[in-house]
């Protein structure tokens, strides 16, 4: 009789997952990557896309400006990304119907022509997969991925939250000894005159 870890799982198993885990996230930003080089993207693009493509599958199109909170970049930033892609016919900029100032984001034709080619016999091989599963265990893994989504976007947003508030204890650490030595070298120069 084997004894089981802290979360029930036999010996190895908690690690294994962690490294399939691993293994798939590698894998998946590599396909990323060969996505991106052959369509001419930066890597900032195609996630730019994917958000876009995401939020408009889930029914809430991104704005610009929610578009540059995902990706963490600043507002001109997200303008060339959207720039870019919106030449490339990759995603489109609609007024809302109700709220004309307001911008959203849709995934154009070319995006869904280029990504089906791409990503279309992945999907068939991911259904050839799913086929030998029953559906309590895909209820199984269901569960287990979204719960582990969960974990890592709380944790990003965790340490984001923290390197920015880092980030503003060091710019406020660095104004105050700008301020000293700026007072400092002012006294300095009054006491010379």
């Amino acid at each position: 009789m084997s004894s089981s870890d802290a979360s029930g799982a036999p010996p190895g198993v908690r690690d294994e997952l962690v490294r399939l885990l691993r293994v798939y996230a590698a894998e998946a930003e590599r396909l990323g990557q060969v996505f991106a080089e052959r369509n001419g993207m930066h890597p900032t693009d195609l996630q730019a896309l994917l958000a876009v493509m995401q939020a408009e599958a889930a029914g809430a199109p991104l704005t610009p400006g929610r578009l540059g909170e995902h990706l963490g970049l600043s507002s001109g930033a997200t303008t060339a990304v959207v720039d870019r892609l919106e030449r490339a016919e990759h995603v489109r900029r609609e007024r809302d119907d109700r709220d004309r100032r307001r911008i959203t984001l849709h995934y154009g034709a070319a995006a869904a022509a280029v990504g089906g080619a791409f990503f279309g016999p992945l999907g068939a091989r991911i259904e050839h997969v799913l086929a030998g599963f029953t559906p309590d265990e895909l209820a199984v893994v269901r569960r287990f991925l979204e719960q582990t989504n969960a974990v890592m976007r709380a944790h990003r947003e965790a340490v984001t939250s923290a390197t920015a508030d880092a980030a503003g204890v060091a710019a406020g650490a660095a104004s105050t000894a700008a301020g000293v030595s700026a007072a400092g070298a002012a006294s300095t120069d009054v006491a010379a005159r």
